[in-house]
């Protein structure tokens, strides 16, 4: 069954997302997460009506300061959830998210802010830029792990 990853990382609405795909199955994938603040994880799950839907979720603060750029919240997640980081994909906003996933080994696909994007140099890391998480689609993610 496919695995779908979360992460919150949207600096303007705290609640952008990141995309962690792994397997082939078309049929419902299950989400995890992992979202900026320890403490708000839950409570913004709760919130949103999308406990259910999350298996885990991991905060930088969780890894003893050992934030983004550093990979570890990517490595951790995929380690939890059993998922090959080169077998899976991340979906950034922000330069430190960008540089973190792409050390960890996943593909990457960025949706900078249109207001503060990333510089080119670190959005030419990214194995594909998109405009608008609009134009995010399972088939997109597919095709980066050549399931397509």
């Amino acid at each position: 069954m496919a695995k779908l990853l979360i992460v919150d990382d949207h600096e303007v609405l705290a609640a952008s997302l990141a995309f962690v795909l792994d397997g082939v199955e078309e049929e419902a994938a299950h989400l995890e997460d992992v979202l900026a603040r320890a403490r708000a994880i839950d409570e913004a799950v709760a919130a949103m009506g999308l406990a259910d839907l999350f298996v885990t979720t991991l905060s930088t603060e969780e890894l003893n300061g050992a934030g983004k750029p550093a990979p570890d919240v990517y490595l951790e997640v995929c380690r939890r959830i059993g998922v090959d980081p080169r077998s899976s994909v991340a979906v950034e906003d922000a330069h430190n998210g960008i540089l973190s996933a792409r050390a960890a080994g996943l593909r990457v696909v960025a949706i900078p802010p249109h207001f503060n994007p990333p510089p080119a140099s670190t959005l030419a890391l990214a194995d594909v830029v998109l405009d608008s998480l609009d134009d995010l689609t399972t088939d997109l993610v597919a095709g980066l792990l050549d399931l397509a």
